[in-house]
């Protein structure tokens, strides 16, 4: 029988986690002010940026190998996705989310 791994948990994703639903990711990657953050979070923030980073099993959005996986991950993903190509579901969506994030601040062309 197979191990599943997962992204987020058995997985460390660089620099500051997922995109999901949570309510620090929402602060994170919505609209960050200063003071807006508790103590609390502030120190998972610094557990994420400060973490081992002598794991092999990491997902990091500042790497180019990373990133160029990502790409082509996420067109077979909406390829796979007839009906509703940009319908993503489980898993997927909250890497494909975090990914469009860092895609959108990065101001890239098509090319």
């Amino acid at each position: 029988m197979e191990e599943k791994i997962w992204i987020g948990e058995d997985v460390q994703v660089r620099p500051l986690g997922l995109k999901t639903d949570s309510a620090l990711s929402q602060k994170i990657f919505g609209d960050p002010r200063p003071g807006m953050f508790t103590d609390e979070e502030l120190k998972e923030i610094s557990n994420l940026l400060w973490e081992d980073k002598h794991t092999s099993l990491v997902l990091d959005f500042t790497e180019e190998k990373h990133l160029l996986n990502l790409f082509g991950a996420r067109a077979d993903l909406h390829d796979a996705y007839e009906e509703d190509p940009y319908e993503i579901y489980g898993p997927a969506a909250s890497i494909v989310s975090t990914l469009k994030y860092y895609e959108e601040r990065a101001n890239l062309t098509d090319l």
